[in-house]
């Protein structure tokens, strides 16, 4: 979100939300009462009547006979729930008996002779023919073989015959049950004498209503007067009812504006304190990135400058480059002051404890006196021809990774390798600076991007603590 819709939001002009009137309801209730009295008085009027009709001798035995009724029905229900049970042994015992007929014929099937024999001196009688008839020698090779054949058909089913004859005992058990079952519901379940005393009561019944008839038509318009009532006193109700719930909805849409409204300041308010902490650090963000745009190797550069001031009188001092190039193409968005180095090139290598030697140093000498400062401070020479340096000068040159001269001789080396060295930063340093920019825009970036998923975070917490709340209370 951006910092003009931020501000939007968190405007601080929040609406009053208006209470229900607990009066306005109890006035309309207070209303439907009083009409709810008086018609349960005329109600209870009604039902004294219907009462006192409801005690006559005909009545009595009206209710009698109703009573009777019930326990014949009662009777009828019980029976019929015995014949039903009945009903569905024979059910079962009649699949058993299905079943274990089937059981019989799956053995039997085997053997094709099957069905010309019904028992086992049936089969033994044949067998006996075959033997009688191969016995004579008057058949053929085909016809003994067709012979030996039957007689292994006819052992077979003789095995056969032998293991279904205890199923056959069962299936005639089974036929008994069945029989003894169906007796039972043709005797003592028998529902026709019930039936005939269902009847006979009924049409009883069916008189002392007839004769009844002007005095029920009474009671009817009793029991309707009573019912038209009831019907308004419902209505009463249902009108008492929809005010309450009116008012219940109304009470909870206001519980949840109240809500809303409560979330909304939250949101804002944690989102204010989001876009502070945003305007804070993109602040420092943005004075490292004015920080950034300073030239890079300034350090290293004047070091190597106040070295040579000392070690090359002839050396002069350029001009440094200005703070704030005019040239450079960034932009003013924000970032961080960290200088970024890339692979291969020049990173700064002296180190702080020397800065303060190097720069006051050279930074106080005038092209006037610079000689004559550097010759009495930072370097002598001492007799044949050896050569000294101030610690410091020795820590410099160290750190540039420079040779350091023990002799007047060396001198010269020194230099060039220092001016070598002052030349390479200066190639690179535009480069270095646009690297160092880069990263501090990239920062800034970044940290945009971070706030930005924040804000939406916190929008997504308060809703969703906003809901888990109502559904809470819900």
């Amino acid at each position: 979100m951006s910092q003009n819709n931020t501000s939007n939001n968190t405007s601080g002009n929040y609406k009053r939300i208006p209470k229900p009137d607990v009066s306005v309801r109890d006035k309309k209730l207070e209303l439907l009462n009083n009409q709810l009295k008086k018609l349960n008085l005329e109600i209870d009027s009604v039902r004294g009547k219907i009462d006192k009709s409801m005690n006559s001798s005909d009545n009595t035995k009206r209710t009698e006979l109703t009573d009777k009724l019930k326990e014949i029905i009662k009777v009828q229900s019980d029976l019929k729930q015995k014949r039903n049970g009945v009903f569905d042994s024979l059910k079962n015992l009649d699949a058993n008996l299905k079943r274990k007929q089937a059981e019989i014929d799956s053995k039997l099937n085997g053997v094709s002779l099957n069905k010309k024999f019904q028992s086992i001196d049936d089969i033994n009688n044949r067998l006996e023919q075959i033997e009688q008839d191969m016995s004579t020698g008057d058949l053929s090779i085909v016809e003994e073989k067709i012979l030996v054949k039957e007689m292994a058909s006819l052992n077979k089913l003789k095995k056969n015959f032998v293991l279904v004859q205890p199923i056959k005992v069962e299936i005639d058990q089974l036929k008994i049950e069945i029989s003894n079952l169906k007796n039972q519901l043709n005797t003592e379940l028998n529902s026709k004498a019930v039936s005939q005393e269902f009847e006979k009561t009924n049409n009883e019944l069916n008189e002392l209503r007839s004769s009844q008839s002007t005095e029920q038509n009474a009671k009817n318009l009793l029991f309707n007067k009573r019912a038209a009532l009831y019907a308004k006193r419902d209505e009463i109700y249902s009108k008492i009812k929809t005010i309450r719930e009116d008012f219940e909805n109304e009470y909870a849409s206001f519980k949840l504006k109240l809500e809303q409204e409560k979330v909304k300041r939250n949101e804002e308010n944690k989102l204010n304190k989001l876009l502070e902490q945003k305007e804070t650090d993109l602040s420092k963000l943005n004075e490292k990135l004015i920080h950034a745009k300073n030239p890079a190797f300034q350090q290293e550069l004047s070091s190597i400058e106040n070295v040579l001031l000392v070690l090359d009188p002839s050396y002069e001092k350029p001009k440094p480059k200005s703070l704030f190039p005019t040239n450079t193409t960034t932009t003013t968005t924000t970032s961080t002051t960290t200088t970024t180095n890339t692979p291969g090139k020049l990173t700064p290598i002296v180190s702080k404890k020397f800065e303060s030697t190097i720069v006051v140093g050279g930074g106080k000498k005038g092209k006037k006196n610079k000689h004559a400062g550097a010759s009495s401070t930072s370097s002598s020479n001492t007799a044949g021809g050896k050569f000294s340096l101030e610690p410091s000068l020795i820590g410099i040159l160290s750190e540039l990774d420079v040779d350091i001269p023990i002799t007047q001789d060396q001198v010269a080396k020194t230099v060039e390798q220092l001016k070598a060295k002052h030349k390479e930063y200066e190639e690179h340093q535009d480069e270095q600076t646009e690297i160092n920019i880069k990263a501090v825009q990239d920062k800034i970036e970044q940290v945009k991007k971070a706030y930005d998923t924040k804000e939406e975070e916190i929008k997504q917490q308060v809703a969703s603590e906003a809901a888990a709340k109502v559904e809470a209370e819900a």
